[in-house]
């Protein structure tokens, strides 16, 4: 599900880091790079680091990365990585040692921080899950106070990519906080639940009419919210 960028300060200097991933699109059949360009000889797993454009290193890991966030406050960078969600201090070098991680009840293709960094919210492709994950005071992550597990009946003549729910991404309104919203590829739905700061939950049935249902076989992957209007779009496989 792609790599992930992201930029961080240590001290004065600016850092981007770059999660690697599987080497997938080589490796399936369907894929439009599929007998286009050879596998990799060597499948390296880690994040990549850059200052000013230039490569500064390489934080070798056992795990691919899939997703990656700065914190808003505390200086640390947070990755989903083998099913983990996973807490990293960064060096004077901007290089990443990990010193805290939480199960985040499925693989997630994508997790958001709220605005205040007291809570993760991970969106779980393959486990069909959306969960919630503290962030103490020290940084570190804790285990989840709330979860969501999506199932619903499904076109089987779509099972190629829609054979079950598939959260692609999760994100919080930007205005309050108040609302996760949740794309979801395998169901051709956005989840809608209120998300109360406070407890670190999920409120919402799974027949609520907050749900936006698309069109069959649209398979939403993310979506962004208008800076000024009430607005949001949704962006489709």
């Amino acid at each position: 599900r792609g790599c992930a960028g992201h930029t961080s300060s240590a001290g004065t200097k600016m850092y981007s880091y770059v999660g690697s991933s599987p080497a997938a699109q080589v490796k399936v059949s369907d894929s439009p790079a599929y007998g286009k360009l050879p596998p990799p000889a060597v499948e390296k797993k880690g994040v990549m680091v850059y200052r000013a454009g230039e490569r500064v290193g390489f934080s070798e890991l056992k795990y691919h990365v899939g997703w990656m966030e700065k914190h808003p406050s505390n200086g640390c960078v947070y990755a989903a990585g083998s099913g983990k969600l996973r807490a990293y201090k960064v060096a004077a070098d901007g290089m990443l040692e990990e010193f805290s991680s939480a199960d985040a009840l499925g693989n997630p293709a994508h997790f958001c921080l709220s605005a205040d960094g007291a809570w993760a919210l991970c969106a779980n492709y393959s486990a069909s899950t959306l969960s919630v994950l503290p962030i103490a005071a020290d940084g570190s992550v804790g285990a989840a106070t709330d979860s969501k597990h999506h199932v619903v009946r499904l076109n089987p003549q779509l099972a190629d990519r829609q054979e079950a729910c598939h959260p692609h991404q999760v994100r919080l309104d930007p205005g309050s906080g108040a609302w996760a919203l949740a794309c979801d590829l395998g169901a051709s739905r956005v989840w809608v639940y209120a998300f109360d700061v406070a407890r670190g939950s999920l409120a919402g049935a799974a027949n609520s009419e907050r749900h936006l249902l698309l069109p069959e076989a649209s398979g939403p992957r993310h979506l962004d919210f208008h800076p000024t209007k009430p607005w949001v779009y949704v962006l489709c496989e």
